[in-house]
């Protein structure tokens, strides 16, 4: 399984910084690429790829996966040592040089 370290989010335009569910793609700066959420989801889901933040903290790996709710749609969350984090949220925007992929 590839993994991939993501240091970008963009959100869907009428949202902050504090919801996971507004996320609207995942993505790397340095190699100006984003996914779409619903492309990251089916590859974490078929173990196509992993992704992952630097814990701003630790320093360590801070994997992302789903979260499923019954009352909402799957979104993307980073978490560490089996606590969900906000990492992945505290991630810069995507710029216009990150062209979906």
């Amino acid at each position: 399984m590839k993994e991939f370290k993501i240091d970008c989010v963009s959100r869907w335009p009428r949202s902050g910084k504090g919801r996971h569910e507004d996320i609207t793609h995942i993505g790397n700066r340095a190699g100006q690429w984003r996914l779409t959420r619903q492309d990251a989801i089916a590859q974490i889901h078929l173990k196509i790829s992993a992704f992952y933040t630097i814990g701003l903290t630790s320093g360590e790996r801070e994997y992302i996966d789903i979260v499923r709710e019954p009352s909402s749609a799957p979104y993307l969350r980073s978490h560490a040592n089996g606590y969900w984090n906000d990492n992945l949220l505290m991630q810069a925007h995507c710029g216009g040089n990150c062209k979906t992929v």
